[in-house]
């Protein structure tokens, strides 16, 4: 199975920024509701590499029924301290405003890349539909401002992301949840920093090699 997150390809909705919460409960939704099909042995495994794989750590810590493994690569469990900042020097350039609901690039609501309707969307009509009426969709990094600290707080988003869409934040509930989990990724990612200390609190294995994600 594999889902366009919200405000791309062919979703609907608006996307605020690398992984938020709005995608955890998402990616939480389909992972139950691929569990409970015809096709599906009810155990359902995920992987992917850097936001694909990110998403994994924070909705392992929701334990969605029926997923049983995780396997995110090039990807860090401390995603903002790896590599939105390091050691407090922006890895990004960032722009000098948050995500405030605003689009002030004509057509950034369009999809990344091109997109294909689902089974049930035979002449594209949906696909049109959320194209036309999901709105702005933020750049990669859109829920943190300029230089924003890991305390920072969003005031359009009414939180703070740094720590609250940060996986390792819920390390606790990933140790808990029984998902086994198999970390991969290159000495030069940047998730290197993040994926070690992952394993040692909550467990899995790691392979690591001289590649570049």
């Amino acid at each position: 199975v594999a889902q366009d997150r919200r405000g791309t390809g062919a979703s609907f909705g608006t996307q605020t920024g690398f992984v938020t919460r709005e995608d955890l409960r998402d990616a939480k939704a389909v992972i139950e509701w691929a569990a409970r099909q015809e096709f599906s042995t009810g155990a359902v495994g995920a992987m992917g590499c850097s936001n694909q794989g990110v998403w994994q750590y924070g909705v392992a810590a929701l334990r969605p029924t029926g997923l049983k493994a995780i396997a995110p690569a090039c990807a860090s469990p401390a995603f903002f301290d790896d590599a939105v900042t390091l050691n407090g020097v922006p890895m990004f350039e960032l722009r000098k405003a948050p995500y405030d609901g605003t689009c002030p690039e004509a057509g950034s609501s369009g999809p990344a890349g091109p997109a294909r309707p689902v089974d049930s969307d035979a002449d594209g009509a949906l696909l049109r539909e959320a194209i036309a009426t999901r709105g702005c969709t933020a750049p990669m990094l859109g829920q943190y401002w300029l230089n924003m600290p890991r305390d920072g707080w969003n005031a359009f988003g009414v939180y703070r992301p740094a720590i609250e869409d940060s996986p390792i934040t819920g390390w606790r509930e990933i140790r808990d949840s029984g998902i086994a989990i198999l970390q991969l990724g290159g000495w030069f990612d940047a998730p290197v920093a993040g994926q070690f200390p992952g394993q040692a609190l909550w467990g899995g294995r790691v392979i690591r090699g001289p590649w570049v994600d």
